[in-house]
């Protein structure tokens, strides 16, 4: 059983869940992997945080737009994603400066 929700990947490991697939997985997964080590290691508290980080990350980005901030993030890390198309539209500046220093602040 995988877990969908990038959000809860604790929650579901602890009800069970084999794995996980989510949108930040795509830019981020040497954190998740991290938070999934820490937990299969018993080290809760460390997953927990872990956790928080990523969650805080996910609000950022759906607070600017969850595809066109993937897309984005994935560009900053070299790899071309492209632009959205419509009906998504491009982060303008200030989103970007945002999405950055949130990445920035609990990737470190």
């Amino acid at each position: 059983m995988y877990n969908g929700f990038d959000e809860i990947l604790i929650a579901g490991l602890a009800v069970g869940a084999d794995g996980a697939i989510g949108s930040t997985f795509n830019f981020m997964y040497p954190h998740y992997r991290k938070m999934q080590e820490a937990f299969e290691s018993l080290k809760y508290e460390q997953a927990r945080i872990l956790q928080i980080k990523a969650n805080n990350i996910m609000e950022a980005i759906c607070s600017v737009g969850l595809i066109p901030a993937v897309k984005y993030i994935l560009t900053l890390q070299g790899i071309d994603a492209g632009i959205s198309r419509r009906p998504f539209s491009e982060l303008d500046i200030a989103q970007k400066k945002y999405v950055e220093e949130t990445l920035h602040l609990n990737l470190v």
